[in-house]
């Protein structure tokens, strides 16, 4: 049976999504390019030390090597945003909708032909704490992220894994998709897949809204509106734990526009 469009809409909206798609072949293009080349070049650079220690001078090969093949998959990247609204570099995708010649690069990375699918809490409600541990501010502070303790978490969670079967059974992906290695064909109720994610889940990398901004009634909020430590003369806080809720995209240019508004708060209160 296959299921009208607006009833999957209902569903996302009911989580707090809204099921719509902007973008730019320009923006991402660009974006492809500089995140592929960028990301393993900075580890090659962080690994300098190591690497030429080891190998010597033959080292500084890695970097035309490196740059090289992050420059082919920055090619899959645009090509598969030219023609879908989700990109990745699963060769099969970018075989069947550009060519062998730019699918072959993407397929390097796939070393297991497989499909990927990942559900994610983009907009959690779940609340962690950051505390002192002790008085000694060399110390280490407790921090403890509470995942999955709002049932929001919960239910967007199951549910992704959920849809994300629904698709990958649709006759659209028969010719590629194979058998369910997890968590298993056998794990069917919210219970078992929620057992499962407590033991398999983990973050994308971006703790943030630890030091919240707010209102000046907010008790909740150690910061103002306008970045200023609450009961602190001359402190500001401009970086991603000002914000009192994740966005849900990366929220890297979102903090850098944070540091960019204090700048602007700090000419305006001098």
């Amino acid at each position: 049976m296959v299921r009208p469009h607006h009833h999957d809409d209902a569903e996302l909206t009911e989580f707090g999504y809204r099921p719509e798609l902007k973008r730019t072949l320009g923006n991402f293009h660009t974006f492809a390019a500089g995140i592929s080349c960028i990301s393993i070049l900075t580890g090659t650079f962080q690994l300098f030390y190591f690497g030429y220690a080891s190998g010597g001078a033959a080292y500084w090969w890695s970097w035309p090597m490196v740059f090289a093949g992050q420059f082919m998959v920055a090619l899959c990247f645009a090509e598969l945003a030219a023609r879908c609204p989700v990109a990745g570099s699963v060769y099969n995708w970018s075989k069947k909708i550009g060519n062998p010649h730019l699918g072959w690069p993407a397929g390097w990375m796939m070393l297991v032909a497989s499909i990927v699918t990942i559900s994610a809490v983009a907009l959690a409600k779940s609340r962690g704490t950051v505390r002192l541990r002790t008085r000694d501010y060399r110390d280490k502070p407790k921090v403890d992220p509470r995942y999955f303790t709002h049932e929001h978490d919960v239910r967007v969670m199951t549910y992704g894994l959920k849809l994300a079967r629904r698709i990958v059974s649709q006759s659209a992906l028969s010719g590629w998709a194979g058998a369910e290695l997890a968590p298993g064909p056998d794990i069917r109720s919210d219970d078992e897949l929620l057992d499962y994610i407590h033991k398999t889940h983990n973050t994308v990398y971006h703790p943030s809204c630890t030091v919240k901004m707010g209102a000046d009634d907010d008790a909740s909020a150690p910061l103002d509106a306008r970045l200023r430590v609450k009961g602190v003369e001359g402190l500001r806080v401009a970086d991603g734990s000002a914000m009192p809720d994740l966005i849900s995209v990366n929220p890297c240019i979102t903090t850098m526009m944070i540091g960019e508004k204090c700048s602007d708060m700090l000419k305006e209160d001098a």
